[in-house]
C-alpha cells in the first residue's frame, strides 16, 4: 500500500486502525440502542475485515 514503508508510516497506519475501530464501536452501540438489539454475534463484518486486511 505504501510504497516507503517507515516506522512513521507503520505508527500512522496503526492510528488510523484505532480510530476506525473506536468509530465502529461507537456506530454499532448507537445502532443497537436505536433499534434495542443486542449484539448477535461478535463476528466481525466482511466491511470490517476488508478495511483490517489493507
Amino acid at each position: 500500500m505504501f510504497m516507503r514503508a517507515g516506522p512513521e508510516v507503520d505508527a500512522r497506519a496503526e492510528a488510523a486502525m484505532g480510530w476506525v475501530r473506536d468509530l465502529v464501536r461507537v456506530v454499532v452501540r448507537v445502532v443497537i440502542a436505536e433499534k434495542g438489539m443486542p449484539p448477535i454475534s461478535r463476528a466481525p463484518r466482511p466491511s470490517v475485515v476488508k478495511t483490517a486486511a489493507l
